[in-house]
């Protein structure tokens, strides 16, 4: 799983956590309410750059296709933690939290 995410792949991630399995056109009426066709494209390139980046799973069988989250959130956030332990307390996270 890729570490970065933009703030936008973050929030479709945060919208099938909350959600659980569920198609693109839910999760856009969540996020873009006001914007049905721009925002129902945007969720699906975004849930397409999520799956390359191995953060969601898709059943493309169904019809519509339905989205997972592919990592945890628990697990999510413990690999962001890490990371930046890594990037600026020298791996330890405890040092990272003493800052």
């Amino acid at each position: 799983m890729a570490a970065e995410l933009t703030d936008a792949e973050l929030a479709v991630l945060n919208a099938l956590w909350e959600a659980g399995p569920t198609p693109i056109r839910p999760v856009s009426e969540r996020l873009y309410p006001d914007q049905a066709a721009s925002g129902y494209s945007t969720v699906q390139k975004l849930l397409e750059r999520l799956e390359a980046k191995g953060c969601v799973a898709a059943n493309r069988v169904t019809s519509p296709h339905v989205f997972v989250a592919a990592v945890s959130r628990e697990a999510f956030r413990a690999r962001q933690a890490q990371a930046l332990a890594d990037r600026l307390a020298g791996g330890s996270v405890v040092e990272l939290l003493a800052l």
